[in-house]
């Protein structure tokens, strides 16, 4: 198995890039125009880990 190397990035660019697209869809769910379920987060965490590998 090989070791895989963490990139560093500015805290701020970080919290911004994962922050801001859970702020969007909480606001559309919130507005009536996004069902929020489990099987929606489910999605959701797997695309974040998907990125996040890529």
């Amino acid at each position: 198995m090989s070791e895989r190397s963490i990139n560093v990035y500015d805290t701020n660019l970080l919290v911004i890039f994962t922050f801001r697209p859970v702020i969007e869809l909480v606001k559309e769910h919130f507005n009536g125009n996004f069902e929020l379920n489990q099987k929606k987060m489910d999605e959701i965490i797997h695309m974040s880990w998907d990125a996040i590998k890529a």
